[in-house]
């Protein structure tokens, strides 16, 4: 409980002190969706690899197995590319 009382502020006093300055937000903002994205598609792969080791597992949703390999396939090649093209705001932060 208390440190779900602290983690806003906590929150706000990182952000802010990322985003002193103004050309510091689009490397942030390269960050943080590079992480998403293969946050995301690490999640789908784990989700193909749980249907295709346990079949017989209830599912609330049932969709073909293309659409998950689709967009793991979509964001492997979206975070490679990314990467390839500027490593440097993807992979580490400069002042």
């Amino acid at each position: 409980m208390l440190l779900i009382y602290f983690l806003p502020k906590q929150c706000i006093i990182t952000v802010t002190l990322l985003l002193m300055g103004k050309e510091k937000i689009g490397i942030f903002i390269n960050c943080v969706s590079f992480v998403l994205w293969v946050s995301t598609g690490i999640a789908v792969a784990a989700l193909i690899r749980l249907r295709t080791t346990k079949p017989n597992l209830p599912r609330p949703i049932k969709v073909h197995l293309s659409l998950p390999y689709i967009y793991v396939t979509a964001t492997v090649l979206m975070v490679g590319c990314s990467f390839y093209s500027d490593a440097i705001s993807t992979s580490e932060y400069k002042n």
